[in-house]
């Protein structure tokens, strides 16, 4: 339980107060801290012991952790910093995403809207991406690995432990081509189950495998192989014969989804999509070719039905009424011209796409063609009317319900950095993105000193608005340096770069750069009330 870790309330290298227990996972324990200069939330993993014990892995973490702390992208977990605990063990300290995983995300809503679905791959194709440019691969994405936050439609993901959970390593079975497991059952690649020469290495193309993998079950809720237990994934994905498992990869998904992911589960990494800038590139155009829109149509409720049903049936009644009023006006029936064929699949793919089906379910039947009809001339009016015009029944159509209206979107900075609170309810601190119902909201920023300000901030459906309130006296400093650096401010304790100071006073300020075999830098800095100063640092080698 939480209140018997030795480590709640502890404070981590006179910066980082431990403050609640997050979760655990096969590389140790995860705790939201207070970092006590910033006032800022981080997430701190402390790392397993047995693993902090094992010198060639801390070694390896070491060295993936100073390429991790300089790559900063919007979807990837930024790591800032990594240390030891005075028992030896060592811990990471990353950002703190508000939100939940996307595993738990679809433990609640089953699956991804295919929109939603495009938007966030997409993201996270985009981190993952910039990762492997620095020549860095995951080996262990899934949906325990991807931070999801914001609201519908303006979901945003993010990816975690990138780059640092690749040696977690299991036995696989014993066999030809089997050596040690990289990954997580259900989503490693099939060379990270052992199909790979001894030459070969694990690279960017395991990544590729695995985010198709998430895509299939973010979006069909399952995936197309067991994963009961180690022995049946592997079985699936290495032993049963390819034709069946790409079988199983296609069954009850739309031909051209069917073929974005033929490329990126290909078995053997030599067949499989290049990278996840071409997995990207190939979402995006099997969404666009399947002519599958950006939103999903939402369930009618059952009012919505119930109007729906009263409009057909006066929908029958009223053309009932006027074809009774165009035979006894003497009016002959317009003939019907061919129909046409049956759509083929790929034109009907937005209605089997979503399909949460079961690895039992076959594709559904074919749909009837639709009929047009043909223009012909009017017959010409009788001189005389035979018989007086029955009236046409009186029907009140069927009021069409309103589509809801799309939320718009606040964003709010500060310098310094303060709470934010939206309508009486906290919402976090500055920079902060929400979705809101379009209408008038009351804002209030309080920063740490109680210092206050309020404003109503009047959204309109679907636009963003974007406030900026400067509060006078303090502002707030960044310094980032490439390389990294580690830097004091008018004498205080270094911090490692990227560093920031949310409350600083306004005035001359006296900064410090150092780090072995560089140059120690040493300069003034001004500050402006209210405002955000940036500081970029080049050191030079001695």
């Amino acid at each position: 339980m939480a209140q018997s870790d030795p480590l709640i309330g502890a404070t981590l290298d006179g910066k980082y107060r431990i403050e609640a227990l997050l979760g655990s996972g096969s590389m140790g324990t995860v705790y939201r801290a207070r970092h006590l200069s910033l006032e800022s939330w981080r997430a701190i993993k402390v790392m397993r012991a047995e693993l902090a014990r094992d010198a060639a892995f801390v070694e390896r973490f070491q060295r993936e952790a100073r390429l991790l702390e300089e790559l900063r992208h919007p979807h990837l977990v930024a790591l800032y910093d990594f240390a030891q605990l005075p028992d030896g063990g060592w811990y990471i300290v990353s950002e703190f995403v508000e939100g939940e995983t996307l595993a738990a995300y679809l433990a609640r809503a089953h699956t991804l809207a295919t929109g939603e679905a495009v938007r966030l791959f997409s993201q996270l194709a985009d981190g993952v991406a910039a990762a492997h440019a620095k020549g860095i691969v995951h080996r262990d994405l899934s949906p325990d690995n991807i931070m999801i936050s914001g609201a519908p439609p303006d979901l945003t993901a993010k990816v975690l432990d990138f780059g640092l959970a690749k040696s977690v390593l299991r036995e696989a079975p014993t066999g030809a081509g089997y050596s040690l497991v990289v990954g997580k059952v259900g989503y490693a690649a099939p060379e990270q189950m052992g199909l790979l020469e001894s030459v070969q290495e694990i690279d960017a193309r395991a990544d590729v495998f695995s985010l198709a993998a998430v895509l299939y079950k973010a979006l069909f809720g399952r995936l197309p192989w067991r994963v009961d237990s180690l022995q049946s994934y592997v079985h699936d994905l290495l032993i049963r014969p390819e034709a069946d498992l790409k079988q199983r990869v296609a069954a009850g998904v739309a031909l051209p989804w069917a073929r974005l992911f033929a490329g990126a589960l290909a078995r053997r990494c030599e067949e499989r999509t290049p990278s996840v800038v071409h997995f990207k590139r190939d979402l995006v155009d099997t969404a666009t070719r399947s002519r599958i829109g950006l939103k999903q149509p939402a369930a009618a409720s059952p009012a919505r039905r119930a109007a729906l049903s009263l409009g057909a049936v006066a929908a029958v009644v009223s053309i009932a009424s006027l074809l009774a009023f165009g035979l006894m006006r003497g009016r002959a029936p317009e003939p019907s011209g061919p129909a046409v064929p049956p759509a083929p699949l790929a034109a009907r793919a937005a209605a089997s796409v979503i399909a949460t089906a079961t690895p039992e379910a076959t594709p559904e039947a074919p749909t009837p063609g639709m009929v047009t009809r043909r223009e012909t001339p009017r017959p010409t009016r009788p001189p005389a009317v035979l018989a007086p015009a029955a009236p046409a029944a009186t029907v009140t159509p069927a009021i069409a319900s309103q589509p809801a209206a799309l939320p718009g979107t606040l964003v709010v900075h500060s310098s310094p950095e303060a709470s934010v609170r939206i309508d009486g309810e906290t919402r976090g601190h500055t920079t902060v993105t929400l979705s809101l119902p379009p209408g008038l909201h009351a804002l209030v920023l309080t920063t740490a000193e109680g210092e206050r300000h309020e404003e109503d901030v009047d959204l309109t459906s679907g636009d963003t608005v974007q406030r900026d309130h400067r509060f006078p006296g303090f502002g707030s400093l960044a310094i980032t340096s490439q390389p990294w650096v580690e830097v004091s401010v008018d004498s205080g304790a270094f911090e490692q770069t990227p560093f920031a100071i949310a409350r600083i006073s306004a005035g001359r300020h006296t900064l410090r750069g150092r780090r072995s075999g560089y140059r120690t830098i040493n300069m003034d800095v001004e500050v402006t009330a209210g405002e955000t100063r940036s500081v970029s640092l080049s050191p030079e080698r001695e």
